[in-house]
């Protein structure tokens, strides 16, 4: 994996807060695309593992979504679970009032991106939540009940 590999994520969003607190689920299909553009340690349980810092936002409700690059065809190569947001200085302004008071003001950037677990690291993970049955691969197309 390099730095600027495509790489995409589909998923169901949609969970709605309304003013009384109750959750409603609106399961709105979600098709996220971008680059990965860094690679973080990021504390995800038993210490710290290298995480993937995507292009894109992951949306409330997309945790747990497979993380996919194209090589001839799709490769899980992790799972998203939340976003990162930094803040740039991107300029100062300076402004001068009437009476000759300066005042300056911080112009800035914010970025949102996406953190995604590498299947590596997510095969160190133990816990309820990590156990997962490994299936051998199918020997022909799959057969519909």
């Amino acid at each position: 994996m390099l730095l600027g590999y495509n790489v995409y994520s589909f998923g169901f969003t949609g969970i709605n807060d309304d003013p009384s607190g109750k959750h409603t689920f609106l399961f709105q299909h979600s098709y996220r695309k971008g680059y990965v553009q860094a690679f973080r340690k990021f504390d995800i349980g038993k210490g710290e593992h290298v995480v993937f810092e995507v292009s894109f936002d992951v949306l409330r409700g997309m945790s747990g979504s497979q993380l996919l690059m194209t090589h001839n065809d799709a490769v899980l190569i992790g799972v998203l679970f939340g976003s990162h947001r930094g803040e740039q200085i991107e300029d100062y302004v300076e402004e001068i009032s009437k009476e000759g008071e300066k005042t300056i003001f911080q112009s800035k950037r914010i970025d949102i991106t996406g953190l995604a677990a590498t299947s590596g690291s997510l095969l160190e993970l133990e816990g309820l939540g990590t156990v997962a049955t490994i299936l051998p691969p199918l020997s022909g197309p799959p057969v519909m009940p």
